[in-house]
């Protein structure tokens, strides 16, 4: 729970930190649900994988998720973030 929104998060160790995978049902820079990603050391400036604006990692707007499966489009998106990771 953060004091601007409220969404669920889980941590995970990885690459000498901790990764953290969440579902937020927007905020005010991110109007629309998204799934995102925080790795444990994201880059400086947005690159292909980690490319939100406003935090440093990865953000799926709900408007991305495309198919029958919504569930599998995130956990593919949350899995190629995290095998990023190392």
């Amino acid at each position: 729970l953060w004091p601007e929104h409220f969404d669920a998060a889980v941590d995970q160790p990885a690459g000498g930190g901790r990764v953290t995978f969440g579902l937020s049902p927007g905020d005010a820079a991110h109007p629309e649900p998204y799934a995102y990603v925080l790795p444990p050391d994201p880059p400086d400036e947005p690159d292909g994988t980690w490319d939100a604006r406003g935090f440093r990692g990865a953000l799926l707007p709900l408007s991305r998720i495309a198919g029958d499966d919504p569930r599998a489009a995130v956990l593919a998106f949350m899995r190629a973030r995290r095998a990023a990771i190392g």
